[in-house]
């Protein structure tokens, strides 16, 4: 467990210096489409299930 730890504390940076070379916009951008997505087909699911 300490060594995953570890290695999580040392990827860290360099996947943030990765995410803020811009990158971060598209990725924030189908982040927000795919959960965007997923809260529709919950809804609809919740107002099929409602009304039959």
């Amino acid at each position: 467990m300490k060594s995953l730890t570890i290695n999580h504390v040392e990827n860290s940076p360099e996947l943030h210096g990765i995410d803020y070379s811009g990158t971060s916009r598209m990725e924030m951008l189908f982040r927000g489409i795919f959960i965007f997505l997923v809260f529709c087909a919950l809804v609809s699911i919740f107002f099929l299930s409602i009304f039959y």
